[in-house]
């Protein structure tokens, strides 16, 4: 899908039909990337607070309005976007088909909120920074310790630390993570720079500047380094600052060097100013917004009223009037535009979405979904569960999955009141709080028809799923894909105090603490060895269980090296696919095998309560309650 291209005033009505033509053949390879092309075309365009990018994702899209202009480099393929799950909302508690299930349940609390372009950044009262939306370039990996400020850029992200000093993480492909040192104020993050406004009123920027192939124009570069100022702010292709005296200057220019004017402040008295990618617009000390450069689409046709502050996205802008409420005008592709009822403190404005923060600390986000940018983190959660998807539970009892779509109904938990989840591959289970269980999802091989009874715990596995009964017997139900049968689903007699459910294999811990496996014993993962232990878990063909004294024995295959345990103590053991992971006494999370997404090398560095480890992702429950995934497609924060 074509999302949020630069719509800009077309100079030449011919050219519109071809441009049009050339749309469309780009959105029927949709899987070929802008940077295969034309390296510089992959750097989306931003401006932080008021951000604008291009960008194109490997996913596969639908069609969307499109926009064309003689802007558009006609050597460089629009921008397409991964908007399978893309949304038009004025709603944002309405989840896209990613996620199912009231991710409000618990509230996060922000002071600040940034829309970038595909990704979205809040702190948190304490000083730390949550990032969610697109990780491709690890933009939404903050670093750990307290901030006092946030910037979400292109394909960059930037923190102001509470010493001043700024740390920037993402994408690095024009320098634009490489902070200068010292101490600064206050920073702004632009589609591939950033600029900083220093403690002594100066500015100084980092990141893509002069491009004489393209034209970008200096918008790294100030006119005058003497000059104080007191803000400054990044946009697409040019910046722009506040003087001491009220006046508006700004540098660069607009990508391909079509000028629009974005960078001609107009005199007069300003309180504050923010870049957009083809526009600029101004706050007066009236309260009016005064908005110049392309009106393409009406971002520069600012509405009547008083405002409070102003933010400039890529192609529209947004306002606070004096009540709280929120106004927008420009482009409203996927309703980015389209402001909820209610009263915010503060709006920031991205590429195709936007986030407001609310009086009582929550942030609110409407606009594309693409990436998840406008799913906020809502925390709350108490366990968590990785599949081929990832399910979460939270502390009012109710499942909230996500990850792919594949999967029929995986997603889509039932109504009710919960005290255990688990996310099988296709398929997941809960346990009520009535202690039956329920499953949804693929049901191919009878994995979701659990039998009735009462349970204490529930495992789902690939194809089959595995109930602990209250009185300690375990019942399994389902089969393998294609009705191969290697008696994963046929369990022992006996009693026992854990089950684990794996792909071809299950495992459970008799009530004296050694292990007992069942099913298909390629590669000896149902070879389980002596002792005793306190936890086990099924992976596709290994197992790993937990000992008393924290250390971890793994058996079965290690081609991957997954059954390879680093030395150390571990509180928590959890078995994917092909890899491993433990969860440390310090709360620092270690995993090992295979690295196919990232799943077992893009650790966070954070403190987390529980890990679990799925198909070709891991997910954490950090100590406040938010879920944290990396690897595959549930790399989110939720």
């Amino acid at each position: 899908m074509i999302e949020n291209h630069p719509n800009t005033e077309i100079e030449n009505n011919t050219v519109l039909p071809v441009v049009l033509l050339f749309v469309l053949l780009v959105v029927s390879l949709s899987y070929i990337t802008i940077k295969s092309l034309n390296e510089d075309s992959q750097q989306p365009t931003d401006t932080s607070t008021e951000v604008l990018t291009e960008r194109t994702s490997d996913a596969d899209t639908d069609t969307a309005p499109t926009q064309t202009g003689t802007d558009i480099d006609p050597t460089e393929d629009p921008k397409g976007s991964s908007t399978d799950h893309t949304i038009v909302t004025e709603d944002p508690t309405i989840y896209t088909e990613n996620l199912s299930g009231d991710t409000s349940a618990t509230a996060s609390q922000y002071t600040t909120v940034s829309a970038g372009g595909y990704h979205t950044c809040g702190l948190r009262p304490d000083g730390s920074i949550t990032c969610w939306g697109d990780y491709k370039h690890e933009q939404v990996e903050a670093p750990a310790g307290m901030f006092s400020a946030v910037t979400a850029g292109g394909l960059h992200t930037c923190g102001l630390r509470i010493d001043n000093t700024i740390e920037c993480w993402g994408d690095n492909e024009y320098g634009q993570i490489n902070a200068p040192g010292g101490v600064f104020s206050t920073l702004s993050s632009g589609g591939g720079h950033s600029c900083g406004l220093r403690t002594d009123g100066s500015v100084e920027c980092w990141g893509r500047n002069t491009d004489p192939i393209h034209g970008y124009g200096d918008q790294a570069e100030i006119p005058d380094p003497t000059l104080q100022y007191t803000a400054v702010t990044a946009g697409g292709y040019h910046s722009c600052g506040l003087r001491t005296d009220g006046s508006v200057e700004c540098w660069g220019n607009n990508k391909y060097g079509h000028d629009h004017g974005q960078a001609d402040a107009p005199g007069g008295v300003f309180t504050a100013v923010s870049a957009g990618l083809l526009h600029t617009c101004g706050l007066r000390t009236d309260g009016s917004i005064t908005c110049w450069g392309s009106n393409s689409d009406g971002q520069v046709t600012v509405p009547g009223g008083v405002f409070s502050t102003l933010s400039s996205g890529g192609d529209y802008s947004c306002g606070l009037r004096t009540d709280g409420s929120a106004t927008c005008w420009g482009n409203n592709w996927f309703g980015k535009a389209d402001a909820p009822d209610g009263v915010f403190t503060a709006v920031s404005t991205g590429s195709s979405h936007t986030c407001g923060l609310r009086t009582d600390g929550s942030a609110t986000c409407w606009g594309s979904n693409s990436d998840g940018q406008v799913t906020v983190p809502g925390g709350g959660f108490i366990s968590i569960d990785a599949g081929g998807n990832a399910c979460g539970l939270r502390t009012d009892g109710s499942v909230v999955c996500w990850g792919s779509r594949h999967f029929d109904g995986a997603l889509d938990p039932p109504d009710g009141s919960f005290i255990m989840v688990s996310a099988g591959i296709r398929h997941a289970c809960g346990l009520r709080t009535d202690h039956v269980i329920l499953c949804w999802g693929n049901n191919s091989s009878g994995e979701s028809n659990a039998p009735y009874g009462t349970y204490s715990a529930v495992s789902a596995g690939s194809y089959h799923a595995c109930g602990l009964h209250t009185e300690g017997s375990i019942t399994c139900w389902g089969n393998n894909k294609y009705g191969h049968d290697h008696g994963q689903a046929d369990a022992p007699g006996g009693v026992f105090t854990a089950v684990s459910a794996g792909l071809l294999h299950t495992c459970g811990l008799r009530g004296d603490g050694s292990p007992i496996c069942w099913g298909d014993n390629e590669y000896g993962k149902s070879d389980a060895p002596g002792g005793v232990f306190t936890a086990v878990s099924t992976g596709g063909d290994h197992t790993c269980g937990l000992r008393p004294d924290g250390s971890t024995t793994c058996w079965g295959d290690n081609g991957s090296g997954a059954s390879g345990v680093p030395g150390g103590v571990f509180t928590m053991i959890s078995t994917g696919t092909s890899h491993t992971c433990g969860l440390r006494p310090d709360g620092s999370v270690t995993c090992w095998g295979e690295d196919r997404f990232g799943e077992t090398k893009d650790v966070p560095d954070e403190t987390f309560t529980a890990v679990d480890a799925g198909d070709f992702e891991t997910c954490g429950l950090r100590i406040d309650g938010v879920a944290v995934c990396w690897g595959d497609s549930t790399s989110l924060v939720r």
